[in-house]
């Protein structure tokens, strides 16, 4: 999968994750520009033989504190760090099992060139990606979040991998 589709395969998640966000549907009805059209509907991802086909988030923590890791659709998860930035709660996804996984969650904000400790929690748009083999299961190997009401865009997201093997 080259960057362009995985690019706008996120952009046109992110706008059906941020519908649900805003509940402003007049952008649903929009014509897509040329680069947030969706991807193509011929594009999968087959679990190897033997593999469980729901896909899960992540796995194989190296950190025992982390949460929600390798399972499917978690609806919290902290990556176990020292920090808040790890941590989103209420995740809602809206779609699940397809290439990009998208959904809300509430997590930690902190301003361009604002310190951690001043992040406040709020809602963002959440994707689950790079779908492939993790702790022997089918797994979204990313996570990645943004935050459309201070103007960010699927471009911004903040991307961890959640795969440690």
């Amino acid at each position: 999968m080259d960057t362009n589709t995985i690019r706008r395969a996120l952009v046109a998640a992110g706008l059906a994750a941020g519908v649900a966000l805003t509940g402003f549907a007049g952008v649903a009805n929009a014509a897509p520009a040329a680069d947030t059209a969706a991807a193509p509907a011929s594009l999968s991802v087959q679990a190897p033989t033997g593999v469980k086909s729901e896909p899960v988030l992540g796995g194989a923590p190296g950190n025992p504190a982390a949460q929600g890791l390798g399972a499917p659709r978690p609806t919290y998860v902290d990556l176990g760090g020292a920090s808040a930035t790890g941590v989103y709660q209420n995740i809602a996804w809206n779609s699940w099992g397809g290439p990009i996984a998208s959904g809300t969650a509430v997590a930690s904000y902190s301003a361009p060139g604002a310190p951690i400790a001043d992040a406040k929690q709020e809602q963002a748009v959440v994707f689950a990606s790079d779908l492939g083999v993790c702790d022997g299961k089918l797994a979204y190997r990313t996570l990645s979040a943004y935050f459309p009401q201070h103007g960010e865009k699927p471009a911004d997201a903040r991307a961890v991998s959640v795969c440690e093997e």
